[in-house]
């Protein structure tokens, strides 16, 4: 459990000798988002897991006040945020993914610094929202602070807005996620402070920027997800030179459990073929 220099909040588990791999969370959401039993899929595939709060959540640093809108920064900084958290964590370079907003910082992780980032995973994002969000934005206001009992039910409800159909809703795993983040650290002022930081940052189509991309890059999207369409999914792997594309049908804006070792496979294939390319260059080096 550590904070890094730019005031992140993380924690490392898993084998110490495993590929280190950095997981990002979207919009709101805390590092113990991530379910238990993904984790355990991917450390059992021999990943060091790099969780981590992005600022205005968590444990990590706040950028304004509970009336503050804009916190004067842009999904970049928050790319600059997981670089600051791997050189505090004295890792030179990781596998990254990330997901919903996430994966938006993921993107530009890899675009700013290709060189700290051996394979990418993109879980239902998108390089244009407005193209490929299925309802329009809504105006962005502060939310008012709610009782306790009201901002976890809230939380839940957002939730089942992005449930799989094909698949089971883990009820009280939302329960259970969303009275932990509450008591963990209720901020509903973060909220706005990244939503603001998205539009300032990918308003407009960034899709034509993936094609520079040269790492392993694996995208996921479920085919019933409710707010970005899978066609952006697709667009992103055209765009993606070698990337690999998984495309569900039944899956919403989440990782269902059934899914867990599918995703943790593909991820580490992605990561596997990024280390045997590394070999491979050192092989040649040395010839």
């Amino acid at each position: 459990m550590s904070i890094s220099d730019s005031g992140n909040y993380y924690e490392i588990s898993g084998p110490a000798d495993g590929l280190p791999l950095v997981l990002i969370e979207g919009l709101q959401m805390q590092l113990i988002g991530w379910h238990p039993n993904f984790c355990t899929e991917l450390t059992r595939r021999n990943f060091r897991l790099i969780r981590m709060d992005n600022r205005d959540v968590g444990l990590s640093r706040m950028y304004g006040g509970p009336e503050d809108i804009d916190g004067g920064y842009s999904i970049d900084d928050m790319a600059d945020d997981v670089i600051s958290v791997l050189d505090h964590a004295r890792v030179v370079t990781s596998h990254v993914v990330g997901q919903s907003m996430g994966g938006m910082i993921a993107q530009r992780v890899a675009l700013r610094y290709a060189d700290r980032v051996d394979s990418l995973g993109l879980i239902y994002t998108t390089s244009n929202i407005d193209k490929y969000r299925r309802s329009p934005m809504s105006p962005i206001v502060v939310p008012e602070r709610q009782s306790r009992a009201h901002a976890i039910e809230n939380a839940v409800r957002r939730e089942r807005v992005s449930m799989s159909p094909g698949f089971t809703f883990d009820e009280a795993w939302a329960w259970e996620v969303a009275a932990r983040s509450f008591d963990r650290a209720y901020a509903p002022d973060g909220f706005v402070r990244q939503a603001t930081a998205i539009r300032a940052t990918f308003t407009g189509d960034r899709t034509a920027s993936l094609s520079t991309l040269q790492m392993p890059i694996a995208i996921f999207h479920g085919r019933d997800d409710p707010y970005f369409h899978s066609d952006s999914a697709i667009a992103m792997a055209l765009a993606c030179p070698g990337s690999t594309l998984h495309l569900y049908a039944g899956m919403g804006h989440e990782i269902p459990g059934a899914l867990y070792p599918e995703f943790a496979g593909a991820i580490a294939d992605c990561a596997q073929s990024a280390v045997r390319r590394k070999e491979a260059q050192l092989d040649a080096n040395r010839s």
